[in-house]
């Protein structure tokens, strides 16, 4: 049976005890799903590794086993999906545990507030300075480029004037993260596409801005659970230059990641020497793909020109497309790509405010 996501639906969530009973140890979640009369039970995944991993009755049921396998199977769980990043419990919390976690969540954020509040300077030759301000000014560009096109300018955070930074980045705040005085101070001093909220604004296909001065990465952070967790070992096997950087992570900046997804991409900066790169995580083949520009400028640029053709196409704010779809331009996104240029894209006559209500409008017929 396939669900109509846009029709109203019945769920129901089961939970599935060791021996039948309401008293025994919860071993798997699952749902079925009441549809104009029809039951269909919990779907199944043909995910290769997952199947052939979990054997019960209920093969896709969220259980012990199932989590474990996805992420062995699903390589982009270790990249960025919460699994990899949280001690993972089956079991249901209480309304007392909830408060406790919380309790100890804000304890430790008010911890850590209280040893950043003097933090030391950070050491940076006159080279990194430049440099940073070389990136500051690139990215400032391409998100007032995004701002004209199709972001909220709200949602555009600039620094504040001046060599202070944002105040709250510091070394001592970033300390987990294992990043040189040189990393810390360029995301002290660069712009940012606002993600407070879930909010989820895109800066390319699939591809959220990593914005370290929000609220979300500022109590994530406590827990050392926050975007920048590309690990040297989760590259191991690949030989190229630009997978070996990472190896060495301490020198690398992430400025944007994939959106909950393995299709979009993460944008790193080697500190050391500006070479910029995008980087896809795994797919569903186990191959990795990797772009490399020799800085944050022609990187920027390469995104901006899909932009302005179109070829890369948001749908909303937080929904950007590529107008391609298995290597043809996809009918519906075609139609979306005359609106754009109905309302004057890419002249400086695009009425941003119109033409995202007829995108929307159009996207959804």
């Amino acid at each position: 049976m396939t669900i109509d996501a846009k029709t109203k639906m019945t769920v129901v969530t089961q939970f599935i005890n060791n021996d039948g009973t309401a008293t025994g140890t919860l071993i798997a979640i699952q749902r079925i799903y009441v549809q104009n009369g029809k039951v269909s039970q919990q779907s199944n995944t043909n995910v290769a590794g997952i199947i052939t991993t979990i054997k019960s009755r209920t093969p896709s049921a969220i259980s012990k086993r199932l989590l474990p396998a996805t992420r062995t199977s699903l390589r982009a769980f270790s990249v960025d999906g919460p699994l990899a990043l949280r001690d993972v419990r089956m079991g249901l919390m209480s309304d007392e545990d909830i408060r406790e976690s919380n309790r100890r969540q804000n304890e430790a954020f008010e911890r850590a507030e209280r040893t950043a509040q003097n933090p030391r300077p950070l050491q940076l030759d006159p080279a990194s300075a430049k440099q940073r301000n070389e990136i500051a000014a690139a990215l400032l560009s391409y998100y007032k480029f995004l701002t004209g096109l199709y972001i909220p300018e709200e949602a555009l955070r600039r620094p504040p004037k001046g060599d202070q930074g944002w105040d709250y980045i510091n070394a001592e705040r970033f300390a987990f993260l294992g990043k040189t005085d040189a990393v810390i101070d360029l995301y002290k001093h660069i712009p940012y596409i606002a993600q407070d909220r879930a909010i989820g604004y895109q800066i390319d296909v699939e591809t959220i801005c990593i914005d370290y001065t929000g609220k979300d990465f500022q109590r994530d952070a406590v827990q050392k659970q926050e975007a920048d967790s590309v690990t040297p070992g989760q590259f191991d096997g690949q030989d190229a230059p630009i997978w070996n950087r990472l190896k060495e992570p301490q020198h690398v900046a992430l400025l944007a990641k994939p959106l909950e997804t393995h299709r979009g991409l993460w944008i790193a900066i080697d500190i050391r020497d500006g070479k910029a790169a995008q980087l896809m995580p795994l797919n569903e083949v186990n191959e990795q793909t990797s772009w490399e520009f020799s800085n944050i400028q022609d990187l920027l640029r390469h995104l901006r020109e899909e932009f302005m053709k179109l070829a890369s196409l948001p749908l909303a704010p937080n929904n950007v497309v590529s107008a391609e779809v298995n290597g043809e331009l996809d009918p519906q996104r075609a139609r979306v790509q005359e609106v754009y240029r109905d309302y004057g894209w890419p002249s400086a006559d695009f009425d941003k405010e119109a033409c995202m209500k007829k995108v929307e409008q159009a996207d959804e017929a």
